[in-house]
């Protein structure tokens, strides 16, 4: 998909593309057994198993993204707190 998106409502519709592309064509099973598989990134400039590339980059990738967004909000001063950034609804 193209990155585009200039506002909230452009980006609420992608997430939701993204939801239903990925509910359609990732199935749980299809990830059995591709620990091992080699994953390449940057044009093949770092390769890596699945399973390291899903430890070492994506997971960390995503908690960093996450965090950044966290504290550029808060700091332009959207009332958010620990509750929405851990649980969404804080219920635990």
């Amino acid at each position: 998909m193209p990155d585009t998106e200039t506002s909230w409502s452009e980006v609420k519709t992608r997430l939701s593309r993204t939801i239903t592309l990925l509910e359609d064509h990732a199935k749980p099973e299809d990830f059995v057994g591709q620990e091992n598989k080699e994953v390449s990134l940057f044009g093949g400039k770092y390769k890596m198993s699945a399973e390291k590339y899903l430890k070492s980059f994506a997971v960390p990738n995503f908690y960093f993204h996450a965090t950044t967004a966290y504290n550029l909000l808060r700091g332009a001063g959207v009332p958010i707190g620990k509750k929405e950034y851990m649980a969404g609804d804080g219920d635990f």
